[in-house]
């Protein structure tokens, strides 16, 4: 069980890696949790530099194996620091982009309301299919023209108010989710953070724990076995020099 011990660090490691990244997507009700999010993200990112030391170890010791499990420890930090850099602040922001279409377009609105009162009453069709889109998208009733000249408020069918009323049901939706996304968006770089550095940390305590306990290793040798060595090279360096001599 203690040879593999490395091999399983390095299996776990990559589970719990794997959780936060699949099945939040599959599983939101249960993987989905910001508590579980961080609870997994905080032990992989210490048990990736704890792997990578334990490579190093191995390296040192010259199992070539050291230097494929150093290189598989270091993918989840690349991929976890690149996404976290790049990738999702990316299509988080994407995200919101499209989620901006069902929030009030001042633009639209002023478009279409513009076409009503330019037109002519003639275009009544065309009124009425404007007047449905301002209601059905942003609750608007505006007022049509009519044949004797006077301006007369549209009133919407049936259709038009359960249109509304599903439209309302999906912009609450997306307003929900475009939050979630934002709120996620500041996460991001703490999340950064705590991988880099968590991973900077930790070996920089474990290096440095290791060059201590080199160091005090040499300096516990005895000098007397080294002066005993010492004396004993000259006494024999002496007497065989006398031997030459005779």
């Amino acid at each position: 069980m203690k040879k593999y011990k490395l091999q399983i660090l390095f299996i776990v490691t990559y589970a719990l890696w794997f959780i936060p990244w699949e099945f939040k997507k599959t599983l939101p009700s249960i993987f989905g949790s910001n508590y579980l999010q961080w609870s997994l993200t905080a032990i992989v990112s210490i048990l990736i530099p704890i792997g990578s030391l334990w490579s190093l170890s191995w390296i040192q010791k010259g199992r070539r194996s050291g230097y494929w499990l150093l290189l598989a420890f270091s993918v989840p930090l690349l991929i976890s620091l690149f996404s976290y850099a790049v990738v999702s602040p990316m299509l988080m922001r994407l995200q919101i982009h499209q989620l901006s279409f069902f929030s009030k377009d001042v633009e639209t609105i002023s478009t279409l309301s513009n076409q009503i009162y330019e037109s002519k009453p003639q275009d009544k069709q065309k009124n009425l299919a404007r007047a449905r889109i301002l209601y059905g998208f942003y609750g608007i009733k505006p007022y049509l023209p009519s044949e004797n000249g006077r301006l007369k408020i549209y009133s919407p069918t049936e259709k038009d108010v359960k249109r509304w009323k599903e439209m309302q049901e999906t912009k609450q939706m997306a307003i929900q989710t475009e939050n979630m996304i934002k709120w996620q968006l500041k996460q991001i770089p703490w999340l950064f953070s705590v991988y880099l550095g968590n991973y900077i940390l930790i070996m920089a305590l474990g290096l440095g724990f290791y060059s201590y306990k080199r160091n005090k290793a040499h300096k516990s040798i005895p000098l007397g076995d080294n002066c005993q060595d010492t004396q004993g090279s000259n006494l024999k360096s002496t007497t065989s020099m006398r031997a030459y001599e005779v």
